[in-house]
């Protein structure tokens, strides 16, 4: 799986997702430090990357394009990068065979909301 974290999620979270073999790029490296929601989604559907991000605003699916490789929504109390990364992990373990294309996908510390988009 390759992702793509946004400006709010905690480098501890992009270092352990590197740490465990995923693909990881961040709006920082690809020069999208303070970009709009909208130019941070088509980045990350254009480039075929599942989105990480902590932005409650986000799941305005009025915003997102028909085509995206996936979106996850990190809504983790607390919101330790500790508790982030398990929670996270857990996830994308128990999903590895998940089509997450056009998946809107909230995930909260004790469930999982998936809406297709």
């Amino acid at each position: 799986m390759k992702f793509f974290a946004d400006e709010n999620i905690y480098k501890e979270t992009v270092d352990f997702l590197r740490e465990k073999g995923f693909k990881v790029n961040t709006v920082g490296e690809v020069g999208l430090s303070s970009a709009e929601d909208e130019e941070v989604v088509k980045y990350s559907a254009n480039n075929k990357l599942i989105l990480l991000t902590l932005d409650r605003r986000l799941p305005d699916i009025r915003f997102l394009p028909k085509e995206h490789s996936g979106i996850i929504v990190l809504r983790i109390r607390p919101a330790s990068g500790e508790v982030i990364n398990k929670t996270l992990l857990e996830f994308i373990q128990s999903n590895e065979n998940l089509d997450f294309s056009n998946k809107l996908i909230i995930l909260e510390t004790n469930r999982v909301r998936i809406r297709s988009t």
